[in-house]
């Protein structure tokens, strides 16, 4: 089935529903030239890392070299953001079915039942683009992306099998956003 798009949108198959929706043309579907990256999933936009040189275990994100979670390791009652040990206000923090744990208060999981595209999570129940997109982590490492932490790099081992965010590394560095799983989900990075 034919989904009917707007002038300044495409058609694309949802791999996930096996459906066709419409997006909005931009580099969510046309990518971005060298030195470019991709705004919102909208617009190309200059690459504030493009000749930034970070050291190892470090990745950069607007224009800064920030610390991986990878090599860090973090007491139980603690999560990893930028490279340090913080308090998880979520731990053993029990919420009903059809909730999730965000700053240390059970919410609605508005992304329960949400599947977005490629380079898409799902964030307070929209489809939006996925930052890990424009974060080239580490080698064998990979990006997480929550609202709270934003953006961190973690070894592929530390993620519960239900996170949403997770992006999977490949040789050349870069991620592939795994859509199908909802980004709000706890998960432990450290």
């Amino acid at each position: 089935m034919s989904a009917n798009c707007l002038a300044h949108e495409t058609c694309v198959l949802n791999e996930n529903s096996q459906s066709q929706v419409c997006v909005s043309k931009g580099c969510l579907i046309d990518g971005c030239p060298q030195g470019e990256i991709c705004e919102d999933g909208i617009v190309c936009v200059p690459d504030p890392c493009a000749l930034m040189m970070c050291d190892s275990n470090f990745f950069c994100s607007a224009g800064e070299c920030i610390a991986s979670c990878a090599q860090v390791s973090c007491a139980l009652d603690q999560i990893c953001q930028d490279g340090i040990c913080v308090a998880d206000s979520c731990k053993n923090k029990g919420c009903d079915a059809g909730q999730i744990c965000q700053n240390g208060s059970c919410i609605i999981d508005l992304c329960k039942d949400v599947l977005c595209l490629d380079a898409q999570i799902c964030i307070d129940g929209e489809c939006r683009f996925n930052p890990c997109q424009n974060i080239d982590c580490p080698p064998g490492q990979l990006c997480v992306y929550d609202p709270i932490r934003q953006v961190q790099c973690v070894n592929p081992w530390v993620i519960d099998q239900n996170q949403s965010q997770t992006a999977e590394p490949n040789q050349d560095q870069s991620v592939n956003p795994n859509p199908t799983q909802n980004q709000n989900d706890d998960m432990y990075l450290g």
